[in-house]
């Protein structure tokens, strides 16, 4: 049996190996000696207990529910309560509890709750389905970030381990709003323990438009012409948005179309968004619209069929791989990510950053961070260009395409150009780039 060691300050302190061998230290602070005692001849039978599997008498039951918290949540952490135990003397939630709760709270996506999936094996992995979450502190919640780029079954890029650590840091949320752990004890809710995702610009790849058009050149039929051309020149995300794309969402008289967005449509006012027919779409729009047999509702009725995978997605990323290897293009990263963000890089040469996020269905922080890139013909106009010829030709100011600037008599005071309008009777001028700056 545990014998208690008084120190000179007259406090108590256990010392014992828990059922895993692990020599443990629990200190009472300064208590009777009787009630030490007491302690130790329980603590010797929950030890056995646990060793043995024989679950507990109610003698020991009632004695755990009169422990310390404090001391229940020690004993959780070296595995002295499991279980059905756990709940019955009034320990609180297991791990496994928790993040079950939390996978099953709500109405997210499919492709969510798998990622969710992999944060709640991580949690797992590292402490264990029946470690009890109070007893989670800041030091183990930085113990759990530093091991998940080495310890869990793959390395994780720095992007999944800052995801991983926001999804925890939701799960004590969660149990901090359903009062299963006290407010403010969130172990990853830390300033050491980061969670915004940083762009990882060793996989960021502008595809150049050229390029494009030859992998478009290389497809077997217009509705694989078009997937490319939707994702490459019009941003939409692919699959989600390209498989939702709808005949009767086709506006050929404003060449405009609507998008349906499963992404987003959880937030209000973003379920679907209306975007330009763009030039380099519209021939392959045309075709594929106008090949669909009558009553078909799908502008690419045959991604429908597609087998949907565990992520609540369909794989077509095998198939455009398998084109570009015929056609002799090396794949590069993220795939049609890259595709997007190199339309949203174009499309923001050309129109104001509000306009293209409209398009495209982001916000200008997540464009910066991203989505833009930096291309060659910007490093070349630079050079090429002095500042003022740069500023002239819109290269700065993102409203005109990049190319160098002309000097003819049509364009030479085009900054020079005013608006008249009418306020009070009066005309007020304006220069047309200076105007409500």
């Amino acid at each position: 049996m545990p014998q208690p060691q008084k120190d000179k300050l007259g406090r108590y302190r256990f010392q014992f190996l828990d059922p895993t061998g692990t020599r443990r230290s629990l200190s009472l602070g300064v208590v009777k000696e009787r009630y030490a005692i007491r302690f130790g001849r329980y603590l010797d039978d929950l030890i056995a207990s646990r060793r043995s599997g024989v679950s507990p008498d109610a003698d020991l039951l009632t004695w755990l529910k009169e422990v310390d918290e404090s001391i229940l949540e020690k004993f959780v952490a070296w595995n002295l309560l499991t279980g059905d135990l756990k709940r019955r003397c009034g320990a609180g939630k297991t791990l496994e509890e928790l993040t079950t709760a939390f996978i099953a709270h709500g109405k997210q996506k499919q492709s969510t709750k798998v990622i969710w999936g992999r944060a709640k094996n991580h949690l797992h992995q590292f402490f264990g389905p029946e470690s009890h979450i109070k007893p989670v502190t800041l030091g183990r919640a930085k113990e759990f970030r530093d091991w998940l780029p080495r310890g869990a079954k793959r390395p994780l890029a720095d992007a999944t381990v800052r995801k991983t650590i926001s999804l925890a840091r939701q799960m004590w949320d969660f149990a901090i709003d359903h009062e299963w752990i006290e407010k403010g004890k969130n172990p990853f809710d830390d300033k050491d323990l980061p969670t915004n995702i940083r762009s990882n610009k060793s996989r960021k790849v502008y595809v150049d438009v050229e390029l494009v058009r030859e992998l478009i050149d290389a497809c077997p039929n217009n509705d694989w012409k078009l997937i490319i051309a939707l994702n490459r020149f019009a941003g939409l995300r692919c699959p989600s948005e390209v498989k939702s794309l709808l005949k009767a969402n086709v506006d050929w008289d404003r060449s405009r179309m609507t998008i349906i967005s499963p992404k987003t449509e959880h937030f209000e006012g973003k379920e679907t968004r209306e975007i330009p027919i763009f030039a380099e779409v519209r021939p392959y729009l045309k075709a594929c619209c106008d090949a669909l047999p009558r009553g078909e509702k799908f502008v690419l009725p045959f991604l429908q069929h597609y087998r949907v995978d565990t992520n609540g997605s369909i794989n077509i990323w095998t198939p455009v791989s398998k084109i570009m290897k015929r056609a002799g293009i090396k794949r590069w990263p993220k795939l049609f990510q890259n595709l997007r963000s190199s339309a949203e890089t174009d499309l923001t040469d050309r129109f104001p950053g509000h306009v293209v996020c409209e398009w495209i269905g982001n916000s200008e922080k997540v464009e910066r961070e991203h989505y833009l890139h930096v291309k060659n013909q910007h490093f070349e106009a630079a050079a090429q260009n002095s500042c003022a010829q740069v500023v002239q030709s819109g290269m700065v100011s993102g409203n005109q395409p990049f190319q160098e600037a002309k000097k003819t008599p049509g364009n030479r005071n085009k900054r020079a150009s005013v608006t008249t309008r009418e306020k009070a009777g009066k005309g007020i001028q304006w220069p047309l780039q200076d105007s409500n700056l």
